[in-house]
């Protein structure tokens, strides 16, 4: 037993020294200089620059040095702050890339002058950065570190399981436009606020709307109203009967019609036999 738990730890270590894990490459940012800008608004700017360095995973970001680029070019026996002399301030400060940016004015607009030198290799990028207000220079900057680092990674979205059920069961559900199923039904769904609907036959139709949020319940549960047929009228006491149907030879207006109809027959005899007499008395003679 011991010597499995000593071969598996000796085959551990040895992975670790034969596939050792890639670190990422140190990226040393330098603060932002200019003669033109206050001290306070380089501050602002260098913590600009680092908050969106942070923003490359890819990168491990090194703490900018607290002296002034300037500085540290007299420091490193440079006599200006080239590729040369940024490879040798990264080469000091054990980073892999070193990156200086500088706030220039022109005719009384400013553009962001960047570099970003391979300290190993010794190459840079130095893009051509166009001139805005002062205003924009935040927004210069961080659109230069997007031309020497590439786009700015987006995050991957979360997506969250949501449950959601309805109470009498098989209610059709539907976010925003979209059919998901009949309830109880769990549809995947990001960060967010959603408009839900839930119909079924004999019930009332329900909107509602539910907030998708991290640490909060993702199970939504709601209760339908079954859909109430008006009443029929009531019939006052004593209506009921007036109301029931007779039988026709147990209504008067059938008997008065049997009563015109034998004296109109009565009559109608009475005058053919008067007629059929003088008839008779009038051929004897």
């Amino acid at each position: 037993m011991n010597i499995r738990c000593i071969i598996a730890v000796a085959l551990i270590l040895f992975g670790k020294q034969v596939f050792p894990k890639e670190a990422k490459p140190k990226i040393l940012p330098l603060r932002v200089t200019s003669n033109r800008l206050q001290k306070e608004e380089l501050q602002s700017l260098t913590s600009q620059l680092l908050e969106k360095l942070q923003k490359y995973p890819g990168f491990e970001v090194l703490p900018p040095p607290e002296a002034d680029p300037m500085d540290l070019m007299i420091d490193s026996g440079c006599t200006d702050l080239d590729s040369q002399c940024l490879q040798n301030i990264g080469k000091s400060a054990g980073a892999d890339k070193v990156l200086y940016a500088e706030v220039i004015e022109e005719k009384g607009r400013f553009k962001i002058q960047i570099r970003l030198v391979d300290v190993k290799t010794g190459e840079s990028k130095v893009p051509e950065g166009e001139t805005e207000a002062k205003e924009r220079t935040a927004d210069l900057l961080a659109l230069a570190v997007e031309r020497v680092l590439g786009p700015e990674p987006k995050k991957a979205e979360t997506v969250f399981e949501v449950s959601i059920s309805t109470e009498p069961a098989g209610a059709d559900v539907y976010v925003g436009n979209d059919f998901v199923g009949s309830a109880p039904v769990k549809v995947r769904l990001k960060q967010g606020v959603y408009n839900i609907r839930l119909s079924r036959v004999g019930y009332e139709e329900k909107a509602e709307r539910i907030e998708v949020i991290k640490d909060k319940p993702l199970s939504f549960a709601f209760t339908l109203n079954p859909i109430e047929l008006p009443k029929p009228a009531a019939i006052p006491p004593g209506e009921e009967k007036k109301r029931e149907k007779k039988a026709f030879y147990k209504t008067w207006w059938f008997w008065t019609t049997v009563g015109v109809v034998v004296a109109g027959s009565g009559v109608g005899a009475f005058f053919l036999a008067q007629r059929h007499g003088e008839t008779v008395g009038q051929s004897r003679f």
